[in-house]
């Protein structure tokens, strides 16, 4: 799962309003400068945990790639520009203003529920195994040779698989828990605002591209 660069942005935004209110021997060594500010270890840890999390790295690897110095260089970067974009944009009120604010509230609702799916599904739901991904590889052989070029269950295929397994896994999950709050929820709509359905519209069990291996 791909998570919404409103996350990493909000990560700018707690940086830029605290990012030296804590004490520094709290934070570890600083990375950058910029300015009277300071990026302490800490905090650009979590920022790139994050950014990498967000740019589709599977979650098994994220460590492998905070350690690439290349990688960090260019978030860093990133980092920096969306820094200096944030202050200015702070410095200039423009966050004060109603359309700023409605969109910062949905924004954070966003941020929300996709952290709420971070920490409430996706560490507790097993990671596909070798027979799982085996498996799920033969049945779809033909399709992901046609796709996407897929000739070999290489390493790198397998995390893919892996990711694309535990990702149908979570939203068929999600599937069930919203489900289960709809029904004990009041919910009306207004249909003279929303206007009737015209066109047709299905949805399908989100594991069901996921063949199951029969039990040995």
């Amino acid at each position: 799962m791909r998570f919404s660069i409103f996350i990493a942005l909000a990560a700018v935004l707690m940086l830029v309003s605290g990012c030296d209110k804590t004490a520094a021997a709290d934070k570890g060594k600083w990375i950058a400068k910029i300015d009277n500010s300071t990026v302490f270890e800490k905090d650009f840890d979590a920022f790139l945990a994050v950014t990498l999390e967000s740019s589709g790295v599977p979650r098994d690897q994220i460590a492998m790639y905070k350690n690439n110095a290349s990688i960090k260089q260019k978030v860093l970067d990133d980092y920096i520009s969306k820094f200096l974009i944030v202050r200015k944009a702070e410095a200039d009120k423009f966050f004060d203003t109603r359309d700023a604010k409605e969109f910062m509230a949905l924004a954070m609702q966003n941020i929300k529920f996709e952290y709420y799916i971070r920490k409430k599904m996706l560490e507790y739901i097993p990671e596909a195994t070798t027979q799982e991904i085996d498996f799920y590889y033969q049945q779809q052989k033909a399709a992901l040779e046609k796709q996407y070029g897929i000739r070999t269950l290489d390493d790198k295929v397998r995390a893919q698989l892996a990711n694309l397994i535990k990702m149908q896994r979570v939203q068929k999950k999600l599937a069930q828990v919203t489900d289960d709050l709809k029904s004990s929820a009041v919910i009306k709509r207004n249909k003279e605002a929303i206007g009737e359905p015209n066109i047709e519209f299905s949805t399908q069990d989100p594991n069901a591209a996921i063949p199951t291996p029969a039990p040995r």
